[in-house]
């Protein structure tokens, strides 16, 4: 009922959680991506508070389409402005991507020299990590 609700759009108020990544980039377009909508009453990928905002869409934009880091904090300080005061939707805490893994057996797990993927085991990231694994010795 509650995941039904919050998918499709009917509640007044809800906690809920993000999308995790390797950058703020993913929170944001979880909250912020009109495209990932859908209208009151039928399900909604994400953006679940119907928000919808050109500008925000821009930003979203504008950090994908560049690898420059520069560029993408210009576009990532234009989506905290708009979250912190248009949004309707408040982070109350940060959650956590932790991950531990021995390279005993397997080499390429995800880390800092190398994070292809959230290092977290869930679903589709574990898929994911997996495939890339190869046989140490």
């Amino acid at each position: 009922m509650w995941a039904g609700d919050v998918a499709n759009g009917t509640f007044d108020a809800t906690i809920h959680w993000s999308n995790q990544g390797p950058n703020p980039y993913f929170f944001f377009s979880n909250w912020l991506d009109s495209s990932t909508t859908a209208a009151i009453g039928k399900p909604a990928g994400g953006d679940v508070e119907r928000f919808n905002d050109p500008a925000a869409q821009a930003a979203l934009a504008q950090f994908a389409s560049s690898g420059d880091s520069a560029v993408q904090a210009q576009a990532l300080n234009k989506l905290q402005m708009i979250l912190s005061t248009q949004a309707p939707v408040v982070p109350l805490m940060y959650g956590g991507a932790w991950s531990e893994y021995s390279t005993r057996n397997y080499t390429g797990w995800p880390s800092a020299s190398n994070p292809y993927m959230v290092p977290v085991p869930n679903i589709p990231y574990i898929e994911y990590t997996v495939l890339q694994l190869k046989p140490a010795s």
